[in-house]
Order: C-alpha cells, then structure tokens, then sequence
C-alpha cells in the first residue's frame, strides 16, 4: 500500500508538471532499464535518486567556484580601474611638470651614494 501510495503522489506530480502541449514529451527506457518488477523498479529509482544527489551536489560545487570566480574577477575589474586611475593622475602630473618652464635640472648631491641615502633618512 506504501508503493501504491508513492507511485500515486508520482503520478499526480508528472500529470501536475506535464507540459500542455499534446507533443509527448517523455523518455523510453533501453530495454535492459525496463524493470522486470516492482523490486526492479525500486532500485532503479533508488539508483536515480543516488545519481541525482550525486548531480546536486556537483552542481552545488560548480556554482560555488563560479560565484568565487567572479567575486575574484569583479576585484580585478575593481583594481584594473584603481590602476587606471593612478595611472592617468600621474601622466597627468608628469605632463604638467614637464610643461613648467624656466625649471633648473636638480644638482647631483656632491657626497656618496651612501651619505646621500644617510641625509635622506
């Protein structure tokens, strides 16, 4: 009576998820899945529930690497601007001080190269 019950409540739910077109719109199974009985029919659903978890949970998988991915790709997206950005000020700043006029070159510190990183810290 249990089967019976589950087999009605599956029936009820292809009829209620059916498309309403006429076309048919289901699966043959190959002669050798063509449970023989009721028992058959029970491993065969227990081994596509089994493939169906194994599906879900690849799927699950899947759509969490993809949602890091493209967290990770919108950072970059998010840095790339932030280069951009900088890099446009300091063009910006280079070509504006290349623009000054009557700027003397800077004169050479007269020391080392050492004495010179010294007086600079």
């Amino acid at each position: 009576s249990t089967a019976s019950e589950h087999l009605g409540r599956l029936r009820g739910e292809a009829e209620r998820l059916a498309p309403d077109d006429e076309r048919p719109h289901h699966t043959e199974l190959p002669d050798d899945l063509v449970p023989a009985d009721a028992e058959g029919a029970q491993a065969l659903l227990r081994t596509a529930n089994t493939e169906l978890a194994d599906a879900t949970a690849t799927l699950d998988t899947a759509r969490a690497a993809h949602s890091e991915l493209l967290h990770a790709h919108r950072t970059a997206e998010d840095s790339a601007g932030g280069f951009d950005e900088t890099a446009t000020l300091l063009r910006d700043l280079l070509r504006d001080h290349g623009a000054e006029e009557g700027t003397e070159d800077p004169d050479p510190y007269p020391g080392s190269l050492e004495e010179a990183r010294q007086s600079a810290a």
